[in-house]
C-alpha cells in the first residue's frame, strides 16, 4: 500500500505544465523547464516580490527581458527560455506517463509501482560540451 504523501509526491513529479499565457506560472518558485526551479541555479536569495514574479512579468513584446535577478542564470538556461514562447492562452496540465498525456489508471497503478527516478527527465546537452574527442562523446 502507498502513502498519500508518496502519491502526491509522485503525482506531482508525473505532471508537466505546457506554458501557454505564463500568467499563473512563478518564474523562479514553479517547475517550468526541464532543468527544474529557477530558484535553485541561483546563488543569493529571492525577496518575495521577485519570487512572486510570473512569466508573462519577464515576457514583454514577446522577448524575454534578462534584467535584475535574471541576469544570476547560466547561459544555457536562457537558451530554454528563449525557447519558450508565451500566448494568450491557458496553461494546460498533462501526465509525463502516457503518450497523450492523459492520467490512466494503469499508469498511476504503474507509478505507484515502480521507481520514480527512473521516469525523471534529464537534459543531456552538458555531453556534447565534454573536451573529449567526438567519437568518444558517443560513449558517454
Amino acid at each position: 500500500m502507498v502513502d498519500s504523501d508518496s502519491f502526491k509526491q509522485k503525482q506531482n513529479t508525473g505532471t508537466r505544465i505546457f506554458i501557454k499565457s505564463g500568467l499563473q506560472t512563478r518564474f523562479w518558485e514553479d517547475d517550468w523547464l526541464i532543468c527544474g526551479e529557477l530558484k535553485d541555479k541561483i546563488i543569493r536569495s529571492l525577496n518575495k516580490l521577485e519570487k512572486e514574479k510570473t512569466l508573462a512579468s519577464y515576457y514583454i513584446d514577446k522577448t524575454w527581458q534578462r534584467h535584475g535577478a535574471t541576469t544570476l542564470l547560466p547561459d544555457a538556461i536562457w537558451a530554454q527560455i528563449n525557447n519558450t514562447i508565451l500566448s494568450h492562452d491557458k496553461n494546460r496540465i498533462a501526465w509525463k506517463f502516457t503518450s497523450d498525456g492523459v492520467l490512466s489508471t494503469a499508469s498511476a497503478y504503474n507509478l505507484t509501482h515502480t521507481d520514480i527516478t527512473a521516469f525523471v527527465e534529464t537534459n543531456f546537452t552538458w555531453i556534447w560540451k565534454l573536451p573529449i574527442l567526438p567519437k568518444k562523446k558517443l560513449f558517454v
